[in-house]
């Protein structure tokens, strides 16, 4: 018997304290996965805005555009989506958001735009994801 979770894969995408826009090089790749969604763990904080959006391309470190807002699908506590925003972080406890990338690109990253001086805030952005090819279950 297998668990709903025995195959799924975790990627880190960018993890530490930030006070300043965070724009990663390079993306995660998704080739072969069947699925990815993103999660971002924002630390409470007092002031300020973090906005997360997300961002694709056909290559590893150049070439990111917006994702369109038909290839996301936001989780229940997110914003409405608009231009590959799909949360807004403003002053509170801590939080864990995320976001599914339904698009056909092979490289995904979350951009966290930081305004109105939020100071050093923990993030963490990482990735769930489950591969296309699957071990057969008996």
């Amino acid at each position: 018997m297998h668990s709903l979770s025995t195959n799924l894969q975790r990627s880190e995408h960018y993890i530490g304290q930030f006070s300043a826009t965070q724009t990663p090089a390079n993306g995660l790749d998704l080739q072969g996965l069947r699925n990815a969604t993103l999660y971002a763990y924002i630390s409470a904080f007092a002031q300020g805005t973090w906005t997360f959006s997300l961002e694709h391309s056909d290559t590893i470190n150049s070439g990111f555009v917006t994702v369109e807002d038909t290839d996301v699908v936001p989780c229940a506590e997110c914003d409405t989506l608009a231009s590959g925003v799909f949360y807004t972080a403003a002053p509170s406890g801590d939080i864990i958001i995320g976001a599914t990338y339904k698009g056909d690109k092979r490289y995904v990253r979350v951009v966290a735009t930081a305004a109105g001086t939020p100071g050093n805030t923990e993030i963490a952005v990482f990735c769930m994801s489950e591969p296309s090819i699957q071990p057969a279950t008996t």
